[in-house]
């Protein structure tokens, strides 16, 4: 067990460690994010009209959370003529992604 100085530092670490991940599974937990995420890890880029109508969700809807993801460093974008199309950026995200969905629906 650490002494001191070395212990304190340690649970400041966890304790950031732990904040970050939290936030990150807080995005993580709604469904709809996910599936986005889950597409983009398998199509590695989706334009948004593609997105909304794999997903069945209206365009605004689907653009709303990729804003979200797109603002905490998750996805990024380019634009293509009229079209906006979203990647993955964060590459440990493309790890937690692939744990989660790699047996059920074979990528990886």
């Amino acid at each position: 067990m650490p002494k001191g100085n070395d212990s304190t530092m340690i649970c400041n670490n966890v304790k950031s460690v732990c904040k970050e991940n939290a936030k990150l599974f807080k995005i993580l937990s709604n469904p709809t994010r996910l599936e986005i995420l889950c597409h983009l890890l398998v199509y590695k880029e989706v334009c948004v009209k593609n997105l909304s109508e794999f997903l069945g969700r209206r365009q605004p809807n689907v653009s709303q959370n990729l804003a979200l993801l797109r603002n905490t460093g998750m996805v990024d974008f380019v634009r293509k003529d009229n079209r906006i199309c979203y990647s993955l950026k964060d590459k440990r995200l493309m790890g937690i992604l692939k744990i989660l969905i790699s047996e059920d629906i074979g990528v990886g």
